[in-house]
């Protein structure tokens, strides 16, 4: 007598599986939990707020009290007489951002990395990732510190060249590389770490063979190193490119003040000024709403290009 064979859907397999990984790991589940509550309740939760953006918000009707006016405050937006300025120069300071907060940690790892003092290897890789830890209420202070009138570059330019002292912050032309120095002061190191990480996975017999062959330390850079840190470059590039939607407000807002806060204002502070200075709730939201929605894009754009130009991403598209 034949036995019916029972056939199992692939669906229910595939279930029983999921359900029995989660059992074998429920110690690990059980350890992400506060994890997953935190981001539940501070980022996913308050996303209801972006119903704002396309309501006549007012704070005494709330959110289900508020009138319905559909895409009217992103045309509001478009049509602002300060935001496609405010738009352009955000784009400025991320672009250069991202672009040397990629190559100057990437330079400044490969540069620790052929530093034989092991102590002093240590001293300099601390010392430059010491800023990361440091707020920028704090980094500012000392920004405007070194750059004042009387601070120790003007000093420096008085007493080795003669110039008169600069007004650094009463001049916007000045506020982009203020920004972008400052940045990668207080960054660079900290971001040398992951490669550092990455270039201590090389093999070192590929050095050894590569010297033997008589390739110069160029070479050995060029052919095996930066091949092997690839694929972290890859990754954070593709990461990174989240952030080209915005110029960063923490930075912007503290080493803005009076005299040039009209001409450096970027996307984020323009969302401060209208939303919680003007009290333009509505437009405020619209105009984060498109941020992280050109954010998103940016995200998939670079990762679609890097499949398709370097053959490597963070995930396939299907």
């Amino acid at each position: 007598m034949n036995t019916p064979i029972r056939r199992v859907s692939s669906q229910s397999s595939y279930r029983g599986s999921f359900w029995s990984k989660l059992a074998r790991q429920r110690s690990l589940c059980i350890a992400i939990l506060p994890a997953i509550a935190v981001v539940i309740v501070f980022s996913y939760i308050p996303m209801y707020g972006i119903l704002a953006a396309f309501q006549d918000f007012k704070l005494n009707k709330g959110y289900f009290g508020s009138t319905w006016v559909g895409l009217k405050n992103f045309s509001d937006l478009f049509q602002h007489r300060d935001f496609t300025r405010v738009f352009l120069y955000t784009m400025q300071i991320s672009f250069t951002k991202y672009a040397l907060g990629l190559i100057v940690p990437v330079t400044f790892a490969l540069l620790l990395n052929e530093l034989t003092n092991k102590a002093f290897k240590r001293t300099v890789q601390t010392m430059s990732y010491l800023p990361h830890f440091f707020s920028w209420v704090i980094v500012s202070g000392f920004v405007y510190r070194f750059l004042d009138s009387d601070g120790a570059l003007n000093g420096l330019l008085a007493s080795a060249l003669g110039i008169r002292p600069i007004q650094f912050f009463a001049q916007a032309d000045y506020f982009i590389p203020i920004v972008i120095i400052s940045e990668l002061w207080k960054e660079t190191g900290f971001a040398a770490i992951i490669y550092l990480a990455a270039l201590s996975a090389i093999d070192p017999t590929l050095y050894e063979a590569a010297n033997i062959d008589g390739a110069g330390k160029m070479r050995r850079i060029i052919h095996i190193t930066l091949p092997g840190i690839m694929p972290t470059l890859i990754t954070l590039a593709i990461l990174n490119a989240g952030g080209l939607a915005g110029a960063g407000f923490d930075q912007i807002y503290n080493l803005q003040n009076k005299l040039i806060r009209s001409a450096t204002n970027v996307v984020e502070t323009f969302i401060y000024q209208e939303a919680l200075t003007k009290l333009k709730f509505s437009l405020g939201t619209a105009a984060g709403l498109f941020q992280g929605l050109l954010a998103t894009c940016f995200l998939l754009g670079t990762n679609f290009l890097s499949q398709k130009v370097l053959g490597r991403g963070i995930f396939k598209y299907d």
